[in-house]
């Protein structure tokens, strides 16, 4: 039993968003991780992207609903010039997403935050990936 707790301990710790960005080896995948953490905390809050839905579609929705603590729009504008103008994310790119990540973490209650962890550490992310939506 102790063993099987370790395990999910260490399981637990070796998918949060600050050791995987730790451990990735470029500034498109740190930048990955933590858009992918934003991602998953906006999904347990019951806030997901619709189908098709551009990031700057999805974060003046996001605004629009006033329920975040944090300000999305500039977020949208970063990821869409990440992704269809594929500029490279740089250091303010990445410390934005740290502080959007923070700052939701910090309002999302106790119970979604324990979804939160053990969706990140149980659910693959092939079937979480922002990327696959849509």
């Amino acid at each position: 039993m102790l063993l099987a707790a370790a395990a999910l301990i260490l399981r637990i710790r070796m998918t949060m968003p600050q050791h995987l960005a730790a451990r990735a080896k470029t500034e498109e995948d740190v930048h990955a991780v933590w858009v992918q953490a934003v991602y998953d905390a906006l999904l347990v809050m019951k806030l997901p992207s619709m189908p098709s839905e551009s990031p700057i579609a999805y974060a003046a929705r996001l605004d629009a609903t006033g329920r975040l603590p944090v300000r999305m729009k500039p977020i949208g504008k970063q990821l869409s010039a990440v992704f269809y103008g594929k500029l490279i994310p740089g250091e303010h790119d990445l410390a934005s997403l740290r502080a959007a990540w923070n700052a939701l973490n910090v309002h999302i209650t106790p119970v979604n935050r324990a979804k939160l962890i053990l969706r990140r550490a149980f659910m693959p992310l092939k079937r979480r990936s922002f990327a696959a939506r849509g």
